[in-house]
């Protein structure tokens, strides 16, 4: 996977680490945020994906924000 913006590659070759992907969800089941943490054993770094909607229709995707 190449990184870009909007892109998150934390599973790169040769680097020994663990992501963790978790999803939120708004009341009517759509997709809130995808949460990725990231743990190369020396450091945890977490990233968050939000999705916004209008009429139930995905009318905007963030880009990924370390937290």
């Amino acid at each position: 996977m190449v990184s870009s913006a909007g892109s998150l590659d934390l599973e790169r070759p040769g680097v020994n680490g663990d992501v963790a992907t978790a999803f939120t969800y708004n009341g009517d089941g759509t997709v809130a945020t995808i949460v990725k943490t990231y743990n190369d054993g020396v450091t945890t770094a977490t990233y968050t994906k939000t999705f916004t909607y209008t009429s139930g229709q995905v009318t905007g995707i963030s880009k990924w924000v370390k937290s």
